[in-house]
C-alpha cells in the first residue's frame, strides 16, 4: 500500500510539476530555467530522482540542498512556537483554515481527482 501510495504522488508530483514549468514559460522568457526544490519533498530519494529526470526532460537546470538539510520543518515550528509561548507572545489565529491555501493568490486553481467544486 505505501509503494502504491509513493508512486501516486510521484504522479501527480510530475503532471503538476510539468504543468508549472508551462506556467512558468509562458510568463518568462527566460533563457536559464532553474527549478530549485528544498523541504521534506527534496529528502524522499524517489521523489528527487523524478524530478530530477523532469528537469532533464525540459532542459532545466535542477537545485536540491544536500540532502541532510531537507528536513522538514515541523519541529522547526514547534520551536518557534514554543519560544513565543515562553515571551506569552500570542496570535489572534484570525485566518481560517484552508487545506488548500495557494502560494499564488493569482495562480490558477488545479483541481485534483475526486475534488468536487
Amino acid at each position: 500500500m505505501a509503494a502504491s501510495f509513493q508512486k501516486t504522488v510521484e504522479k501527480i508530483l510530475y503532471k503538476k510539476t510539468k504543468i508549472a514549468f508551462e506556467e512558468f514559460e509562458k510568463q518568462n522568457k527566460l533563457k536559464k530555467k532553474i527549478f530549485v526544490v528544498a523541504g521534506g519533498v527534496a529528502a524522499n530519494k524517489k521523489i528527487r530522482s523524478m524530478l530530477v529526470n523532469l528537469c532533464n526532460e525540459e532542459n532545466y537546470q535542477n537545485m536540491f540542498p544536500p540532502i541532510e538539510l531537507c528536513g522538514d520543518n515541523a519541529a522547526m515550528i514547534a520551536m518557534v512556537g514554543l519560544e513565543r509561548f515562553k515571551i506569552k507572545k500570542f496570535s489572534e489565529l484570525s485566518h481560517p483554515a484552508k487545506p488548500r491555501w495557494p502560494l499564488d493568490e493569482k495562480a490558477s486553481f488545479l483541481k485534483g481527482a475526486g475534488v468536487q467544486l
